[in-house]
């Protein structure tokens, strides 16, 4: 809840994103597909999903190890 301080209201929506994904108990593909309301001005992709598609990719790299 202090981060969400710290980095204002981008910051505070990316923490709903976080709330939001535990609460589902939501996997990391569908983190990746799931369409936010809230987007990033700066990026098209929310950051959350970006570092969900890469957990996604590690994963998937050492399943096929």
């Amino acid at each position: 809840m202090g981060r969400q301080q710290l980095v204002g209201y981008a910051g505070t929506k990316r923490m709903d994103t976080l709330v939001a994904a535990v609460t589902a108990s939501m996997m990391f593909e569908e983190i990746v597909d799931f369409d936010w309301v809230y987007s990033s001005p700066s990026a098209v992709w929310d950051p959350i999903q970006q570092a969900a598609g890469e957990a996604l990719k590690n994963i998937t790299r050492e399943k096929g190890k």
